[in-house]
């Protein structure tokens, strides 16, 4: 609530960070690796359809360039690639009241995982103006959701 600038405008600065163990196989070659995660922060509204839509709204970091084939994802996009990283500075905000988070998995074609996949997902929200208490808000939010919310205990090492 604490970076929502009006009943449906939220300014906030995001970054996102994903890391997975995908399954491997080096028998597929250039292929090896079978498993893809991607993950989806965005606004989540009615459209002219009447359905709900996700709309992202923090793009991988950095962003894609090139045709969208698939030799240009894996190069430039990250597809395929074990550690992700979303950002995005929503100095003058972004409207919608309804907020979605989605992360996906993909498999290779004829892959089946031997087991679940493991995946660890760490997003950082900050007022873009340093102001805003949006650690304690979040705690907050997440517990009304029922979400578990640990604080990180960080010593920090001195070296000579």
């Amino acid at each position: 609530p604490c970076l929502y600038v009006d009943d449906d405008t939220v300014r906030a600065n995001i970054l996102m960070t994903l890391v997975y163990e995908p399954d491997l196989d080096i028998s597929f070659g250039s292929e090896y690796c079978r498993t893809n995660i991607e993950a989806s922060l965005g606004t989540y509204d009615v459209g002219k359809d009447g359905k709900q839509h996700q709309r992202k709204q923090v793009p991988e970091d950095p962003q894609l360039k090139g045709s969208g084939y698939e030799k240009d994802l894996v190069e430039h996009g990250f597809k395929w690639s074990p550690v992700k990283v979303y950002r995005r500075e929503m100095v003058r905000g972004v409207r919608s009241q309804l907020w979605r988070l989605d992360l996906s998995v993909h498999h290779r074609s004829g892959h089946t995982p031997a087991s679940a996949q493991n995946a660890v997902l760490v997003i950082t929200v900050a007022d873009p103006d340093k102001k805003a208490d949006v650690y304690n808000d979040m705690v907050v939010q997440m517990n009304n959701l029922g979400w578990a919310a640990n604080d990180l205990q960080i010593q920090p090492r001195l070296r000579p």
